[in-house]
């Protein structure tokens, strides 16, 4: 039996409109057109996550089948010298790696386990978000990829506008 499960939308500092915090070890879905990835975060010691995905681009929803992927996430600030222009206690965020990409689809992720519709484009890749039309996001109790089902009726999805 799945258990409903309610997303909570909340403002995130410009430009990111929307972030939704998940869970660690359960898998939370992201969707755009007929594409779909099922993505897992698990907690990184000393901070950060690591991620496992299935991406599933044929329109069938079969998670098992996808094409795999993991990686890394994790914040990296660096101060920036007042000398180089900027106001004293700003930090750099170069050298981050802040995005989920499965297959195509990219998600944002920020410590505290938030997740953003639109990738988190920093640096010189920062003119890449107003290009990003985002996904759509839904949480899952699932904690095996032969659990998750994208057509459940009970999914509330976030749309990323």
């Amino acid at each position: 039996m799945r258990t409903r499960t309610t997303v909570r939308v909340v403002k995130a500092r410009e430009p990111f409109q929307k972030k939704l915090d998940v869970d660690f070890d359960r898998y939370f879905l992201i969707r755009q057109d007929a594409e779909f990835a099922a993505i897992r975060l698990v907690r990184r010691t000393g901070g950060g996550a690591t991620w496992d995905c299935s991406y599933q681009g044929d329109g069938s929803g079969e998670m098992v089948r996808g094409q795999r992927a993991h990686g890394e996430l994790f914040e990296k600030l660096t101060p920036i010298e007042p000398a180089a222009g900027a106001p004293a206690g700003v930090s750099s965020m170069a050298g981050s790696q802040l995005n989920v990409n499965c297959g195509p689809l990219v998600i944002g992720w920020s410590p505290g386990n938030w997740v953003y519709p639109r990738g988190l484009w920093t640096g010189d890749d920062q003119a890449r978000h107003e290009h990003d039309r985002g996904v759509d996001v839904a949480t899952t109790t699932a904690r095996d990829l032969a659990e998750v089902d994208v057509f459940d009726a009970d999914l509330d999805w976030l749309s990323p506008w």
